[in-house]
């Protein structure tokens, strides 16, 4: 099982669309006493390392590749009268916007890819 640690870095309550994504709060930071949470991933999250080791990364091409990914087996099954759904894959897009919209009040503590 795949999983990413952050800590939510604000007074704001937590949107619950985010706080439903996750699996458990993990505690409280002993320096700022912002909530800790945990997200677990069925699929590679791999990419999420890029965010948090190099500052100056832009990861919307790997993202980019998992989307176009998503989005053709979405085209294969409906093509075979099926539905295709890929929570996983919606919980990394919210996740990641987010990330990106909150504006540094996420911080990735912890990923682990198995």
């Amino acid at each position: 099982m795949n999983h990413i640690v952050f800590k939510w870095c604000t007074d704001k309550k937590i949107p619950s669309d985010l706080y439903q994504m996750t699996s458990e709060r993990v505690g409280y930071s002993k320096i700022d006493d912002y909530a800790i949470y945990k997200i677990d991933f069925n699929c590679n999250i791999s990419v999420l390392k890029m965010l948090y080791s190099d500052d100056d990364v832009n990861i919307f091409d790997e993202v980019s590749k998992q989307l176009r990914l998503f989005k053709i087996q979405k085209i294969i099954h409906k093509s075979k009268g099926k539905k295709y759904v890929n929570k996983d894959l919606d919980k990394f897009s919210t996740f990641l916007q987010y990330y990106y919209n909150e504006k540094g009040n996420i911080n990735i503590i912890e990923q682990i890819n198995k």
